[in-house]
C-alpha cells in the first residue's frame, strides 16, 4: 500500500514545474536544486533572479550538466508594440505603426510600464527598482562592493553614453585605486547596467590598451539620469546595443565597427551629404571594406560615393533587422 501511494506521489510530482525568483537569495540554493533535480529527475525548475553572476556562478558549480542559461533582454521594437497596441505586428505591413511606438519604447522597454503614460513615473521606476537596486543592494550584498562607488559611477555613464572611458584619469578623480575602479566597472557590466564598447585594432592585444567607450546596457536606463538627453546620443546608444567596437585614430572616428568589419555611423538627421563621412570612406580604404552603413532619421537607401557602396539606414529599420 505504502509503495502504491509513493509512487502515484511520484507520478504527479514528475509533471510539476516550479517557477522560483530571487533564487540567489536562498542561500545554498544550487545544492538544494540540485538534490531534488537528481532525486526527482523529471521535475523541471525556471529559476530567475537579478544577480545574474551568483546564478551563473552557483549553477556552474553545482548544476554543471544540468541546467541551460537563458538571458531575458528588455522588450524589442516589435514585442514592445504588440503590448502596447494589444494585437500581432508585422515589422513590414505595420512599419508606421511601428515608427509611432518608437518615442514609448526607448524610455519603457519593461513589461509592467509599457501602459503608463507619466514619465516621472517611468523613471523613478526603473531608477529605484532596476539601476539603484542592482548598484546599491544587489551586488554590495551578494559581492561586498562598494554600493557609492557603483552608484557614482552609474551616475556618470549612463548620462553620458559614448563617454570615452580613461581609466587613469577616473580612478584619481573618484580617489581609488585603478584596480578597485577595473573591478567595480566589471560588475557593472555583467549586472547589464553599462555596456562596453572597445576601440577596434587588428591585434586583440592592442585593441585592449586602447581607451573604451561605456553606454548604456539599455537606452531607457540613461532618462532617469538624464531626461533631456540629445537626439544624437539617443541614436548612438541605441545602435550600441548591437555593437562591441567602434574605431578611433588620430582626429578620425567611426561610431561602430560590425560584423565582417562594415564601418557604420550614426547621424541624428534627415539628410546626410557626402562630405561628412570623410572618416567613414577612410576606413573602410583602409581596412579594404566596400561596404559601409549611416544610420540616420531619413529614408532607408542606398547610394555609390567613389565606388564604395553605402547603406542609408534609417534608425526604425535598422533596429528591426
Amino acid at each position: 500500500m505504502e509503495a502504491r501511494v509513493r509512487n502515484r506521489w511520484y507520478s504527479r510530482i514528475k509533471k510539476l514545474s516550479n517557477v522560483l525568483d530571487e533564487i540567489h537569495k536562498v542561500k545554498g540554493w544550487s545544492s538544494k536544486i540540485k538534490f531534488l533535480y537528481d532525486n526527482l529527475p523529471n521535475l523541471k525548475f525556471f529559476l530567475s533572479g537579478s544577480a545574474s553572476l551568483m546564478l551563473e556562478k552557483e549553477a556552474s558549480s553545482d548544476l554543471a550538466g544540468r541546467y541551460f542559461l537563458v538571458e531575458v533582454s528588455p522588450l524589442s521594437l516589435k514585442e514592445f508594440a504588440e503590448l502596447h497596441l494589444k494585437k500581432h505586428v508585422d515589422i513590414h505591413l505595420q512599419r508606421d505603426e511601428l515608427e509611432r511606438v518608437f518615442p514609448l519604447w526607448i524610455k519603457r522597454p519593461f513589461p509592467e510600464i509599457v501602459e503608463w503614460r507619466d514619465e516621472s513615473r517611468v523613471y523613478e521606476y526603473i531608477r529605484e527598482l532596476v539601476t539603484e537596486r542592482v548598484v546599491k543592494v544587489d551586488l554590495p550584498g551578494i559581492y561586498g562592493v562598494r554600493g557609492p562607488l557603483l552608484s557614482a559611477l552609474s551616475e556618470l555613464f549612463l548620462s553620458n553614453p559614448g563617454m570615452i572611458l580613461n581609466l587613469s584619469s577616473l580612478a584619481r578623480d573618484l580617489r581609488v585605486g585603478k584596480q578597485v575602479l577595473e573591478e567595480h566597472l566589471f560588475f557593472l557590466e555583467f549586472a547589464k547596467i553599462i555596456r562596453v564598447v572597445k576601440n577596434f585594432r587588428p591585434s586583440m592585444r592592442a585593441e585592449s590598451r586602447k581607451m573604451k567607450k561605456i553606454y548604456p546596457f539599455h537606452l531607457a536606463l540613461s532618462f532617469p539620469y538624464h531626461p533631456s538627453l540629445d537626439r544624437g546620443k539617443i541614436l548612438e546608444a541605441l545602435v550600441a546595443q548591437r555593437m562591441e567596437r567602434y574605431w578611433r585614430e588620430g582626429s578620425r572616428e567611426v561610431d561602430f565597427i560590425g560584423a565582417d568589419l562594415q564601418p557604420i555611423e550614426v547621424k541624428a538627421k534627415e539628410e546626410v551629404r557626402a562630405g561628412e563621412l570623410g572618416s567613414l570612406i577612410y576606413f573602410m580604404k583602409k581596412y579594404g571594406r566596400k561596404e559601409g552603413t549611416v544610420v540616420y532619421e531619413g529614408t532607408s537607401r542606398e547610394e555609390r560615393i567613389n565606388s564604395l557602396k553605402i547603406n542609408f539606414r534609417n534608425i526604425v529599420d535598422f533596429l528591426l533587422e
